[in-house]
């Protein structure tokens, strides 16, 4: 929940990390206080600390769904594309087919390429 510049501004004392992460949440001094081992909260402190951290949590899954889309999109994208290639060396292929079928030289060599294992083989 702490951005990354506010984690490398922590203070390295437990007690006054605490402190610096709940004057974060709560702006209200006299609304908490800290003993030796405890938080002690006024009240609607809590549920609104909570309503803060399921709002912070649901953005940060939004975005995390909204990337993970935009990566399966480009992912979709890039296989629609190659297929989209292939589809048009094959149709490109066709037609290069279709006209050298009609070439005498071109039915020449088909009738004579099954006799040329047997030329070699003498």
């Amino acid at each position: 929940l702490l951005g990354p510049e506010e984690k490398l501004c922590l203070p390295e004392n437990d007690k006054d990390a605490v402190e610096f992460i709940i004057t974060g949440f709560v702006r209200d001094r006299n609304s908490y206080r800290l003993g030796l081992s405890q938080i002690f909260l006024r009240a609607n402190i809590l549920s609104n600390l909570e309503r803060e951290v399921e709002a912070k949590t649901h953005d940060m899954l939004v975005r995390f769904q909204a990337h993970l889309r935009g990566w399966l999109g480009r992912e979709l994208r890039e296989k629609l594309e190659l297929q989209h290639a292939a589809a048009h060396v094959i149709q490109r292929n066709f037609v290069q087919s279709t006209i050298i079928n009609v070439w005498p030289w071109w039915k020449l060599l088909q009738k004579l390429k099954p006799l040329l294992p047997v030329w070699k083989a003498e």
